[in-house]
């Protein structure tokens, strides 16, 4: 103990820090891992203000592939970004569909975040925006945590939407979506989103341009508003300029259940 505080104890991983506002151990841990980054030594204030809450140094990223504009916008985003490892792409039926996985898995071990942004809105919305992403996530928190040379945790993005939360009256197509994720992939989100072992952030876009729909606002502007909640630790990333994201936030926290089968494959 000579020559430690309470903030400076020995992982092999840094563990989960779900202390929104004060620096503890878990936090402090990721700073021997990234020495510029994470640098708040009693509130995180610091990383608040300048964006050091996050690293993408060495990190490898793999993504699932969507025709919006928000993915081509984050792989760009991720392609200039300084440090970041590699970018891997997987796509659904030449890499993984509804049945089979195997394809995925040598991939998802040797990476470090995992970004889901594939989405349908047709009738297999349930299979491919809930049942899916589910059982990569899972794939992904099994396979990637066999190495135990990790320094840091697995990680996931999952791109969702303002529909989640609110069923629009008028299109069928958007109510299908809306009621596939509320049903049955929130709840499994929720789970993730406490789970010790993972470190998951949920990323609630407004509409934007896309193939899927008009625009309001870039999918640039919705990157770097992404970003910037990243780069400040968040977890749950409201991108939205209805506020309608925000008051979100409480249904996901306080409304969602947890899922049943939240630890099976």
């Amino acid at each position: 103990m000579c020559g430690r505080d309470s903030n400076h104890i020995v992982y092999k991983t840094a563990p989960k820090d779900n202390n929104w506002i004060l620096v503890g151990p878990e936090f402090h841990a990721l700073h021997h891992v990234y020495p510029d980054r994470y640098m708040s030594s009693f509130i995180k204030v610091f990383d608040w203000t300048w964006g050091t809450a996050y690293s993408f140094r060495r990190k490898r990223f793999t993504i699932t592939e969507g025709s919006g504009a928000f993915t081509q916008g984050i792989t760009k985003y991720l392609e200039r970004e300084e440090g970041v490892a590699c970018i891997r792409k997987l796509t659904f039926g030449a890499d993984w569909d509804d049945h089979n996985f195997e394809k995925v898995i040598p991939v998802l071990s040797n990476s470090d975040v995992l970004i889901l942004a594939h989405s349908c809105n047709g009738e297999d919305a349930l299979g491919s925006n809930c049942d899916s992403a589910t059982q990569l996530i899972k794939l992904f928190k099994k396979y990637r945590a066999t190495n135990p040379a990790y320094q840091t945790l697995p990680e996931v993005w999952y791109i969702g939407s303002e529909v989640e939360f609110h069923s629009p009256r008028r299109n069928a197509r958007l109510q299908r979506d809306s009621q596939s994720k509320r049903r049955t992939f929130l709840p499994q989100a929720r789970s993730f989103y406490d789970d010790p072992d993972i470190i998951y952030r949920h990323i609630v876009l407004p509409s934007f341009l896309s193939s899927m729909g008009n625009a309001v606002l870039s999918a640039d502007w919705t990157v770097r508003c992404a970003m910037w909640w990243i780069r400040r630790g968040a977890r749950y990333i409201p991108v939205t300029y209805t506020g309608i994201a925000w008051l979100d936030y409480f249904k996901f926290m306080y409304c969602i259940p947890y899922a049943n089968d939240a630890g099976q494959m």
